[in-house]
């Protein structure tokens, strides 16, 4: 890789990294200093990361939605039998970038855990249940893809996941459980505080985050490996995205 390009990447990430840890660190320096405080530090909301429609949530779905651009953009010139694996990959992320922002996955949550009488404590937060299951399915399907990656894209890819699914599935079992002793499934801050809960939601998004930078870093790397570009033609009567070589 030309030291340039190296160099632009290196920079990508550190100032990505950079603004996931302000976000990161700001939260847990607030719960630290404030504790039940937080809930009247004036513009907390907007930097909180375990909150929504704030700040935060919109740089986290911005990060998945980048790397599911750029997982569409390797799918044109990683090897034929790659193709879909790639592009499945992209409809994953651009998924998960939605669900960020929208929070589509806890809609039916709270609902699933009173039907399967699993919602006290750890399961609060049943949505934890399909996931498992999805991730299960979709680990199977994608093992072939997975062998026929280079070992380090590979072993990369593998510990970006682990790092990502420690955050969203791990970290949010035991916050539930935290969550649900504090304040059971009626849970607020202002009325319940619980500082194992929200330093375990804070620990939980920096993992989330460590995966998908991770993630964006790998990406990034491999499709200057394979050469790969996204240009944007301008003098044609309409801009269209054209892969090229």
């Amino acid at each position: 890789m030309p030291a340039a390009v190296s160099q632009m990447h290196r920079r990508i990430i550190l100032v990505a990294g950079l603004i996931s840890a302000t976000f990161v660190l700001a939260t847990a320096l607030a719960h630290v200093i404030y504790r039940e405080g937080t809930n009247t530090l004036p513009g907390f909301g907007l930097y909180d990361v375990d909150s929504e429609a704030n700040v935060p949530t919109w740089y986290a779905s911005t990060l998945l939605q980048v790397c599911s651009l750029l997982a569409f953009i390797i799918s044109f010139h990683d090897a034929p039998a790659q193709r879909t694996g790639w592009r499945g990959i992209a409809l994953l992320l651009l998924l998960m970038g939605m669900d960020e922002v929208a929070g589509l996955h806890n809609v039916p949550s709270r609902r699933l855990s009173e039907v399967t009488g699993l919602g006290q404590g750890y399961l609060m937060n049943a949505w934890v249940i399909p996931a498992a299951v999805v991730l299960i399915v979709l680990g199977l399907v994608y093992l072939p893809f997975v062998w026929r990656l280079p070992r380090w894209l590979k072993r990369a890819l593998i510990m970006a996941g682990t790092a990502y699914l420690m955050g969203a599935v791990a970290f949010e079992v035991v916050g539930s459980r935290f969550e649900y002793e504090a304040g059971g499934v009626d849970y607020d801050a202002a009325r319940h505080y619980s500082f194992r809960f929200e330093m375990t939601a804070v620990a939980e998004e920096a993992y989330e985050h460590i995966g998908v930078l991770a993630t964006l870093a790998i990406f990034l790397r491999h499709a200057f490996l394979l050469n790969s570009r996204f240009v944007l033609d301008f003098t044609q009567p309409r801009c269209l995205g054209v892969p090229a070589v």
